[in-house]
């Protein structure tokens, strides 16, 4: 009798510890998988929030380089009030008020793409240099003249151009960008932002060839 009390106490023994481990290494294991389910589930809202956000930046910025095309082409438009110094000519106040609404545009851009600051600066200067001019009034021969309306015009066009393309958008209203899935080239066109960087600083030298 006493043996079989010995034999069922360490059965018991032997059972415990192993149903102990057993309920162990179930319990680390869906630690180890929920552990890992949030890990994975951060990391996913987090890549999904930043593209997110980045697409509807990139959206932003095509529709503000829409905005200054606009402001600008009017700008090209009301050129002739340059050469003039007839502060009661309304083109003479629209060709200003265009200057001021482009700069504005421009500026809106520099806070969205400060990577490219250096360029759109450029614009901005060329902005300022026509409203001083179009204040003070310049001579242009009709060479000069035709130089500058086509610089400004190609400016008010490319500017858009380098900042949209039809692979990476589908709706622009600053708040959708690109299809989620898109992982191509983020705007601008670089090549595109060099070439309006260089047309600027030829308009500048139009307008004031001793700069």
């Amino acid at each position: 009798m006493p043996f079989n009390v010995v034999g069922m106490i360490e059965d018991r023994i032997g059972v415990k510890p192993s149903g102990l481990n057993r309920v162990f290494r179930i319990s680390l294991k869906q630690l180890l998988v929920g552990i890992l389910v949030i890990v994975v589930a951060s990391a996913s809202f987090l890549w999904v929030s930043d593209r997110i956000e980045t697409h509807k930046r990139w959206a932003s910025m095509i529709e503000v380089s829409q905005q200054f095309m606009v402001h600008f082409s009017e700008v090209y438009v009301r050129l002739p009030s340059i050469t003039e110094n007839e502060t009661a000519n309304p083109t003479h106040f629209w060709f200003l008020d265009e200057l001021d609404y482009a700069e504005w545009s421009i500026n809106q851009l520099i806070a969205l793409d400060s990577a490219h600051a250096s360029e759109l600066f450029r614009i901005e200067d060329l902005i300022w240099i026509l409203r001083d001019s179009g204040i003070a009034g310049i001579r242009l021969d009709d060479s000069q003249f035709l130089n500058l309306s086509n610089i400004i015009n190609n400016i008010a066009q490319k500017l858009p151009q380098a900042y949209w393309n039809p692979l990476n958008t589908t709706v622009v209203d600053g708040e959708t960008g690109p299809p989620f899935c898109y992982f191509g080239p983020s705007p601008p066109d670089e090549a595109l932002l060099q070439q309006i960087d260089t047309l600027a600083i030829q308009a500048e030298k139009i307008i004031n060839p001793s700069a």
